[in-house]
């Protein structure tokens, strides 16, 4: 839709361009005519040429100058002095050449010319800027009170994108800005407000309904106070698009968006632009497990990036494989994309793949991922999580790959849940390959929750809060750590370019959020109230679940790398293949004998012994661990 109605306003840009173009040359011609009518004594002998000539010039000096490429409603000062110029310059031209070539040239014409043409373009823009506002201005509906954050040059021009919309109904009635010099101040009759003033009363007294943040290059943690004061005061927030986003100077309505819980993310984004991440993956086969997943979808776009030879994007998924293959030849222009339909828990297919392929990296992000549904299903965690590695990370170095990554959690340190505990088990795998003296260079990513993943608990409360509530959550205590889709597919392909010896990479992702006051922030920037519109319901903890997961991220547990937000793992336990293998034999003894649910946790916990299950399923499993 947003794309349609781009293409909608750049065909209605081009058509006003063309007009303004087209009216200014005829009204061009019609000043020649009046200065030749006003010094008729005076008309040069060629006139048919030199009246062809000055058209060809105005025209020149209007393309030079780009004369035409602005919206009449929002002109500038800047705009009318370019007009004058661009008049200016093509008149002296004009009678330059006619002297050179005729030998005469009438002066009073040359000056009637240029001040009969100014007074005509000038009018005529002044005409079109009066009736537009005054149109604007008799909107039956009452306008919806703006105030913009940035009384910069970006926030004027989202002031009149605003304004003058067509099919919109917005009327700036403050500005607020950091800038003390601008305090006070007015700009097109709009009164600047400082940070020193008090946010609720500028909201009360200018009855502002809602805010636009129009400041590109803004702080993140003075932009999530500014919201979280909109919030407060009950005003839902929008944003502008990205300069790169906006067309001639200006940008489309519809490109303004709702601001986003990622926006309210409690630290900084972690952006990398590293080139030993492209030198790692261009020009290579390069294999992704769980590439229809929200982590491996956005890998796979990140890679491309990187310019692989191949991509082989593997998943059991089919609508969702084939939905990611096609963004990816009709968004990304990649055609070197090739879906790969199979699970991972298939050890001759996962081979066969290899064996056909010859992948050089892998990228392992193919887990089943739901603490809960992990809890009731242990033999599936075991299948996926543990054999799905096995197998994938089996093949990868018997087909000689130079590189693979394993996507982990931090729910594998101290697991108190299955899936934390399977993952953890994968780790153990990985790390007793590497020990036994593969040439394939591995390395282990460990990050915590992920912001807007499938299943996660932004996309739940979103459905929660659209359907009236209530929101639940499990504790008022409970906390976790976030990090953004782009940021987590980010440290993998790090990882993959850091690591080399089966090491645990880590984000310093800050400091973890109150799963609670998220649910808050998410019903105020849907524009509702919690607990007067939207009730929040606490439901106790889940089995397996922790108040508080854990990193490592400890000066003293982790060691640095050339990144300063990501760290290393260190003093991590770790088993040879030996007596991991024996313990993998013993998970198929009981998987192919349907053993029951607590005989898996407990060889779980033998092979984790700091795995502790909070499931009071599993609570008499512990002690018998060594049974």
């Amino acid at each position: 839709m947003v794309k349609k109605r781009l293409r909608q306003y750049a065909n209605r840009a081009a058509f006003n361009k063309l007009l303004l173009l087209a009216t200014d040359l005829l009204l061009g011609a019609v000043a020649f005519v009046l200065s030749l009518l006003l010094f008729e004594e005076q008309a040069p002998v060629a006139l048919g040429q030199t009246a062809a000539l000055a058209l060809v010039l105005r025209l020149a000096a209007f393309f030079v100058f780009k004369t035409y490429a602005v919206v009449i409603r929002f002109i500038h000062l800047r705009d009318m002095a370019k007009l004058t110029l661009a008049l200016m310059l093509s008149d002296v031209a004009l009678g330059v050449l006619s002297y050179a070539v005729w030998g005469k040239f009438s002066v009073a014409i040359g000056i009637a010319y240029f001040t009969l043409s100014l007074m005509a373009l000038a009018g005529y823009r002044a005409l079109v800027r009066y009736f537009s506002w005054g149109n604007d201005a008799a909107d039956e509906h009452p306008p919806v009170r703006l105030l913009i954050f940035g009384a910069g040059s970006a926030g004027l021009i989202t002031k009149h994108v605003l304004e003058h919309a067509p099919g919109l109904s917005y009327k700036v009635v403050a500005f607020f800005d950091d800038d003390p010099m601008k305090s006070g101040k007015t700009i097109e009759g709009v009164r600047v407000f400082n940070v020193a003033e008090h946010f609720k009363d500028i909201i009360r007294k200018n009855g502002v309904q809602k805010a636009v943040i129009a400041i590109h290059h803004l702080l993140p943690e003075r932009r999530q106070q500014f919201i979280e004061w909109c919030l407060e005061a009950e005003v839902p927030v929008m944003k502008v698009p990205p300069l790169s986003q906006w067309y001639e100077g200006g940008f489309n309505p519809a490109q303004l968006e709702n601001v986003r819980i990622e926006d309210l993310l409690e630290r900084e984004p972690i952006r990398m632009e590293s080139p030993h991440v492209r030198e790692t993956f261009s020009d290579k086969i390069v294999l992704v497990t769980g590439a229809a997943g929200s982590i491996g979808r956005e890998l796979c776009r990140q890679l491309v990036r990187c310019r692989p030879r191949q991509l082989l994007l593997l998943d059991k998924a089919e609508s969702a494989l084939h939905e990611l293959h096609l963004s990816l030849l009709e968004e990304e222009h990649y055609p070197d994309a090739l879906p790969v339909l199979a699970d991972v828990t298939d050890a001759a297919n996962i081979a066969q793949i290899f064996a056909r392929h010859r992948p050089q990296a892998v990228l392992h992000a193919a887990a089943y991922k739901h603490v809960p549904m992990m809890e009731n299903y242990p033999q599936q965690a075991v299948k996926v999580n543990i054999f799905g590695t096995k197998h994938v990370v089996d093949a990868a170095v018997r087909y000689g790959a130079e590189k693979f990554i394993l996507v982990s959690t931090d729910k594998a340190v101290n697991p108190t849940n299955v899936m934390g505990a399977s993952k953890r088990i994968a780790e153990l795998y990985v790390q007793a390959l590497h020990m036994q003296g593969s040439a394939t260079a591995f390395a282990v990513t460990r990050f915590g929750n992920v912001l807007g993943s499938d299943g996660s608990v932004i996309p739940r409360f979103k459905k929660q809060i659209q359907a009236g509530g209530p929101v639940t959550v499990t504790s008022p205590d409970i906390v976790r750590y976030f990090m953004t889709i782009p940021e987590a597919a980010q440290l993998i392909l790090e990882a993959g370019a850091m690591g080399s010896q089966a090491e645990i990479f880590l984000f310093d992702m800050g400091q973890p959020v109150r799963i609670a006051d998220l649910a808050r922030k998410m019903i105020r920037l849907a524009g509702l109230q919690p607990d007067k519109d939207i009730a929040i319901r606490f439901t106790g903890l889940r089995p397996g679940e922790k108040l508080m997961e854990e990193l490592l991220l400890q000066q003293e547990n982790t060691l640095p790398t050339y990144h300063p937000k990501i760290r290393i793992a260190k003093n991590i336990p770790q088993l040879d293949m030996q007596g991991v293998d024996f313990s993998l034999q013993e998970f198929q003894h009981k998987i192919a004998e349907n053993a029951d649910d607590a005989e898996i946790v407990r060889l779980m916990m033998r092979l984790v012994p700091e795995f502790q299950s909070t499931n009071p399923k599993f609570a008499a499993v512990g002690a018998q661990k060594n049974l």
